[in-house]
């Protein structure tokens, strides 16, 4: 039902799920932290997300209508450039938020 943090301190775990996809059934694969450890960006059977650390409803979802190859991802790194590297069933390629293009690495 969405993805969690646990603050060591208190050792509490808290939802963090955007409000707007909480309940929805997405699978999520993994998570990676940005370049300038601002936000982290998730893999899912709904694309990419991307939520900013600290504030709930800071996110955005990258699919295929964002150029991604397709929409559920399987792996995704960062990349060089401050791109993202992701797979998804067939194939690898990179991908710029900024630009919101995706270029084919190997099929």
């Amino acid at each position: 039902n969405g993805y969690y943090i646990l603050d060591p301190k208190t050792k509490q775990i808290k939802n963090i799920t955007p409000s707007a996809i909480q309940n929805k059934p997405i699978d999520y694969h993994n998570i990676i932290l940005s370049r300038d450890k601002n936000s982290v960006f998730i893999s899912s059977s709904s694309g990419i997300i991307e939520h900013e650390i600290g504030n709930l409803n800071a996110f955005k979802i990258y699919t295929s209508k964002n150029g991604l190859a397709g929409n559920t991802i399987e792996n995704i790194c960062n990349g060089p450039e401050n791109n993202l590297y992701y797979s998804t069933a067939v194939e690898v390629c990179s991908y710029s938020t900024k630009l919101q293009k995706s270029k084919l690495i190997y099929s």
